[in-house]
C-alpha cells in the first residue's frame, strides 16, 4: 500500500492557559507533534475576522478537519456568549462530536489550581470517553501526541481503503468516480491501487472525460510505478492522464526534496496556460510556495514570487512559465541582496521577478533588458511595472531603487532619477515617460547648477503651461488597477536643482523661457510649485530672475524685483501686458512695462509703479 502524502486537517483545542508562556506552551508543543507527523493543525488563535460569530466559526472549522485533538487542562475556560454557560472548548468538542470526527483527547496531571471547578470536571469525563491520554510537560505531550497521530492515520486508512475498494469493485462507474473524488488525489491513491486494474481504468477514464484528468494523473502518481504502470496498460492512451501524472510526479519529487520550505499541499494539481509563449503545464500550490510544470522542467516559486506570480495572472499572464530556478543577485549599490527568477515573459520581451527586502516586484518586457544593461546601477525594483495605455503603442514605467525606467515607442527606454524622479513620484505619476537622457543645463546667473530632461506628461496632471499642481482636482491619470494606468500623454520639460525644486514646462513655455536664454539666462532656472517664493495672484511660472506669464510676457530686473518684494503692488497691477521697453534717450536705462491696470517705470535703477488712476493723469 502506498504511504499517506496528504496531510490530515487537525484541529487543536484548548483553553488559553495552556498557550502560555509563548515559546515554551503545550499548544506550541502540540503544533510540533501534528507538523512532524505530516499533518495540518487548525487552531482557533489562528483564524481571521469571519461573518458568524468566533463560536461560530469554531464550529465550522471543527467539521471542515478530519481529526479533533483537544487538550484539556485545570480550568474550565471562557464561556462562548449565548451558550448557556458552555466554554469554547467544550463547544468544539461538542461540534465534532456531532460531526463523527475521530477525537484524541489529552488530559494535564499536576496541581490542579486553587478551586477545582466542578465544570472542568465533568468536561473531562465526558471527553476521555474514548481515546485519550494524560501529560504532565511539554516532551510527553509531544511524544505521545506524535505516537497516536501515527496510530490514527493507519486506521483511518485502511477504513477508506476498504469501503472505496468495495465502491470500485460493485457500483456502477459514475458512483464510483463521485466517490473517489470526494478524497484528495492522493488520499484516494490508496483504495485505487488496491482495487483491480480494469476497474481503476475504468473509473479514471471517466474522471478525464469529465475534464478530471489532473485528479486521475495525480493519484497514479501517488502509486508505485509498477502498479500505476499496469493501471495505465488497462487504460490505454489516454495521453491527458498520463502527462498529468508526469506533471504530478516532478511536482512530488521537488516538493518531498524542498519541504522545509514548501509545506504541505494547498490545492490540487491544476492546469495552467498557455503562456504568452503558446506553452501549456501546470501548477500546484503548497503553503509555502507554487511549483510549475511545463515539459521543460518544473520549477518552485516562493511564497512571496508566488504571489506575485498570481497577481500578474498566473502562467496565462504577461509573466508566463518560469525558465530557471532563484538565482543570487548582484549587492545593489545601495546595500540591498536578493535574488531573481527568470520567466518566458510575453511578446514583448522577457520576464523576470526581483526578490529583496523591499518585497517581490515583476518586470517585464524591455524593461529587464535595460536594468540588466546598466549593471546593476539601478538596484533592485521597489513596485511591479505598470503599463501605460493611452499612447499609440502601450508604454511602461517601473520604480527602483536608483530611479524609475520608462518605455515607450518614441523614446525608447529612458531612466528619471532624483529630484526628476521625485516629482514623479508626489505628483501621481505625472511625469509619465523620460522622452531622452538627464543632461546638465547651464548653470544660472544666481550660480545655480541643475539638469533637464525631455519628458511626456499626463494631461491634468499640470495646469496647462504652468507649473501648478491640478492633479488631486482634476485627475487625468487613471489607474486601473495596481498595474495598469491610462493617461493622455503631453510632451514638455522638466527641470530640476537642489536649490529651486523640480519645475515642468510644456513646450509652448519651455520654448519662451529658451528664448530668454534658459537657465543660463536672466530668468536662470524656473522654481518649483514646493517653493516658497513661488507666490503670484495671476497665473505664472516663477524663475529665479523672473516671471513669464500666461501671455508669455517676461518680467525681469528691476520691474521684478518691485513686484517680488511688494504682494500689494502685484496685486493691484494685474497681469503683465507687454514686455519693458525703453524710454527716453538711447542709452538712458530708462524703461517702462505695461500691465493690466497700471505701469513700472524705471528711471536710474529705481522701479517706481503707477496704478490705473495715477498712469491716466501722467
Amino acid at each position: 500500500m502506498a504511504g499517506r502524502t496528504v496531510p490530515l486537517r487537525v484541529f487543536l483545542s484548548c483553553t488559553s492557559e495552556l498557550a502560555e508562556p509563548r515559546g515554551e506552551s503545550f499548544v506550541e508543543a502540540a503544533v510540533r507533534a501534528i507538523n512532524r507527523a505530516g499533518h495540518a493543525p487548525h487552531h482557533m488563535q489562528w483564524f481571521g475576522a469571519s461573518a458568524g460569530t468566533p463560536v461560530e466559526e469554531s464550529e465550522r472549522r471543527v467539521r471542515e478537519c478530519n481529526l479533533f485533538v483537544g487538550l484539556l487542562g485545570h480550568r474550565y475556560g471562557t464561556e462562548a456568549p449565548g451558550r448557556s454557560g458552555v466554554s469554547y472548548t467544550e463547544a468544539e468538542f461538542d461540534a465534532a462530536v456531532e460531526s463523527d470526527i475521530p477525537r484524541l483527547i489529552f488530559i494535564r496531571d499536576g496541581a490542579r489550581a486553587d478551586r477545582v471547578d466542578e465544570r472542568q470536571v465533568a468536561f473531562q469525563a465526558k471527553a476521555s470517553d474514548g481515546v485519550f491520554d494524560r501529560f504532565g510537560s511539554l516532551e510527553q505531550l509531544e511524544y505521545r501526541l506524535f505516537a497516536a497521530l501515527k496510530k490514527h492515520e493507519e486506521e483511518f486508512d485502511d477504513a477508506w481503503v476498504d469501503r472505496l475498494v468495495r465502491i470500485i469493485r460493485r457500483d456502477p462507474v459514475a458512483d464510483a468516480a463521485e466517490a473517489v473524488l470526494s478524497l484528495p488525489a492522493e488520499r484516494a491513491a490508496l483504495a485505487l491501487a488496491d482495487a483491480a486494474a480494469d476497474d481503476v481504468a475504468e473509473v479514471l477514464d471517466h474522471l478525464a472525460t469529465a475534464g478530471n484528468d489532473t485528479w486521475a494523473g495525480t493519484a497514479l502518481a501517488a502509486m508505485k510505478h509498477r502498479r500505476a504502470e499496469d493501471i495505465l496498460d488497462a487504460l490505454g492512451p489516454a495521453p491527458a492522464i498520463r502527462l498529468a501524472r508526469r506533471a504530478a510526479a516532478a511536482i512530488a519529487a521537488i516538493a518531498t526534496a524542498q519541504a522545509p520550505l514548501l509545506g504541505g499541499p494547498a490545492g490540487p494539481l491544476a492546469h495552467a496556460g498557455p503562456s504568452p509563449r503558446n506553452t501549456s503545464g501546470f501548477v500546484r500550490p503548497f503553503s509555502g510556495g507554487t511549483v510549475t510544470w511545463t515539459p521543460g522542467g518544473a520549477y518552485v516559486l516562493a511564497a512571496d514570487i508566488a504571489e506575485c506570480f498570481d497577481r500578474h495572472g498566473g502562467a496565462g499572464g504577461v509573466l508566463g512559465f518560469p525558465i530557471s530556478g532563484p538565482q543570487a543577485a548582484t549587492e545593489s549599490p545601495f546595500g540591498t541582496r536578493g535574488n531573481f527568477q527568470e520567466f518566458e515573459g510575453n511578446t514583448n520581451g522577457t520576464g523576470i521577478v526581483y526578490r529583496s527586502e523591499h518585497g517581490a516586484f515583476a518586470s517585464w518586457g524591455p524593461v529587464p533588458d535595460h536594468h540588466w544593461d546598466a549593471r546593476g546601477e539601478l538596484g533592485f525594483p521597489l513596485d511591479d511595472l505598470v503599463v501605460v495605455h493611452g499612447t499609440t503603442k502601450p508604454g511602461y514605467y517601473q520604480r527602483y531603487e536608483g530611479g524609475i525606467v520608462t518605455h515607450s515607442d518614441f523614446a525608447g527606454t529612458q531612466v528619471l532619477r532624483g529630484n526628476i524622479a521625485d516629482e514623479h513620484l508626489s505628483n501621481g505619476g505625472g511625469i509619465v515617460f523620460a522622452a531622452g537622457p538627464e543632461e546638465p543645463s547651464p548653470d544660472s546667473p544666481q550660480g545655480t547648477s541643475g539638469v533637464r530632461q525631455r519628458v511626456e506628461v499626463a494631461y491634468g496632471a499640470y495646469e496647462e503651461g504652468f507649473a501648478v499642481r491640478l492633479f488631486e482636482r482634476r485627475p487625468k491619470v487613471v489607474r486601473r488597477t495596481s498595474l495598469e494606468t491610462m493617461v493622455t500623454a503631453l510632451p514638455a520639460t522638466v527641470y530640476a536643482s537642489d536649490e529651486c525644486g523640480t519645475a515642468v514646462l510644456n513646450v509652448q513655455l519651455n520654448g519662451q523661457y529658451g528664448a530668454a536664454g534658459g537657465s543660463g539666462g536672466p530668468l536662470g532656472f524656473p522654481l518649483g510649485p514646493s517653493d516658497s517664493r513661488a507666490r503670484w495672484p495671476w497665473v505664472a511660472q516663477w524663475f529665479e530672475g523672473g516671471v513669464l506669464s500666461r501671455n508669455d510676457v517676461v518680467v525681469l530686473g528691476d520691474v521684478f524685483a518691485l513686484l517680488r518684494d511688494d504682494p500689494m503692488v502685484v496685486a493691484t497691477l494685474g497681469e503683465p501686458r507687454r514686455a519693458e521697453q525703453p524710454i527716453g534717450a538711447p542709452g538712458s536705462g530708462e524703461a517702462i512695462q505695461y500691465f493690466a491696470d497700471g505701469v513700472v517705470t524705471v528711471r536710474d535703477g529705481v522701479a517706481e509703479a503707477w496704478f490705473r488712476a495715477q498712469a491716466s493723469r501722467r
